[in-house]
């Protein structure tokens, strides 16, 4: 090992590189915070996925015969297959987030079973069908394990009974009721073999034109402003803590490095340029706080792993183990951590002249 090497400092400096690291693996620490966060995603990830291969439209009262004829021409529309949904909304119930707060998800009401098997099998859900029928409802084992409902537990005051799993670890509710009256306030839910998402819906509000009813954005849209609002300040949150772990770090790292006056005052008399000193600096740091991410990084990991299976997922939860939204935090956090102490530093290293001893 070379003794300008940054390896070479750390070996012959454990207590003083232990106390670094240390300090620069409490931003490593951001990943498991934008874990969580996206863990919010995660309870709505099926939703979005099954929202996102539908478009529902809805009559907007007393337009019912405008609907109607809306329905002929639909149905004789090549590129859709539609499927009638019952007009009465029940909604979701709400699930507990590994945040401690309580979120509603999104409901989907059948008019019959037989609706309910060609949709589930076009959005890929393996569901057994056997004691189904009206006023049942329809949800994955881990939404059910949130609630700590099982088969045969109702809901909404008695009105559905729960009735079988599905095994997608989706937080829909799907419920069958049947309508009393055909002529009833409903709304269809149209897919295509060729369309999705926005494609889907826009072309399904180009039939519409004038008439009054309505196509939703979709789940994604609604979320995406709450959510997007949780994860931009998580990113002003990071900022600030950063900030004030490179204060806090920056005087540790004072208090070393005038301890090394000398010994870098020597390298500017022997020759070796600012350049090379800055370098080492550099190295040095970047060492250390690549130690410190690779060893966060397997800290976070184990925690979550313990936390999944001895926490959440009994209780129906997840901890996703990987995040966009982390690895940005860890990002900013290093680049407000590590990038000025390599600036100033090392500038500051370049100035000692050995005739100051």
């Amino acid at each position: 090992m070379k003794p300008f090497s940054a390896g070479y400092y750390i070996k012959k400096n454990k207590g003083r590189a232990i106390i670094i690291i240390f300090m620069m693996l409490l931003t490593t620490m951001m990943y498991m915070v934008g874990n969580y966060i996206e863990s919010l995603w995660w309870n709505w990830g099926k939703g979005i996925e099954y929202d996102d291969k539908m478009a529902i439209a809805t009559v907007v009262p007393p337009n019912i015969d405008e609907y109607r004829d809306f329905v002929n021409e639909i149905n004789a529309d090549e590129n859709l297959i539609v499927f009638g949904q019952s007009g009465h909304s029940f909604g979701g119930e709400l699930w507990k987030t590994t945040m401690g707060f309580e979120m509603g998800g999104p409901s989907i009401s059948f008019k019959s079973v037989d609706d309910m098997k060609v949709v589930f099998e076009r959005l890929g859900i393996k569901c057994d069908y056997t004691n189904l029928k009206n006023h049942s409802v329809v949800m994955s084992r881990m939404y059910a394990d949130n609630l700590n409902k099982n088969i045969g537990d109702t809901f909404k005051d008695g009105l559905f009974t729960l009735d079988a799993l599905i095994d997608d670890d989706s937080f829909v509710f799907f419920y069958i009721y049947e309508e009393p009256d055909p002529d009833d306030w409903y709304n269809m839910m149209i897919m295509s073999d060729t369309m999705s998402g926005d494609e889907l819906r826009n072309y399904v509000r180009n039939i519409i034109g004038d008439r009054n009813i309505a196509v939703g954005d979709g789940v994604k849209h609604g979320l995406e402003g709450p959510l997007g609002s949780v994860k931009y300040i998580f990113y002003a949150v990071v900022a600030i803590i950063s900030i004030m772990i490179a204060v806090t770090l920056n005087s540790v790292i004072t208090g070393q490095y005038i301890k090394r006056n000398y010994e870098f005052a020597i390298y500017g008399a022997i020759g070796i340029s600012k350049k090379m000193i800055r370098r080492k600096v550099a190295n040095e740091l970047l060492t250390m706080d690549f130690i410190a991410i690779v060893i966060g990084t397997i800290v976070i990991f184990l925690a979550s792993f313990i936390l999944n299976e001895m926490l959440y997922k009994p209780k129906g939860m997840y901890l996703p183990y990987f995040s966009i939204i982390g690895v940005i935090g860890v990002i900013i956090g290093n680049v407000l951590v590590v990038g000025p102490l390599i600036f100033f530093k090392g500038r500051k290293m370049c100035k000692i002249d050995v005739t100051e001893f």
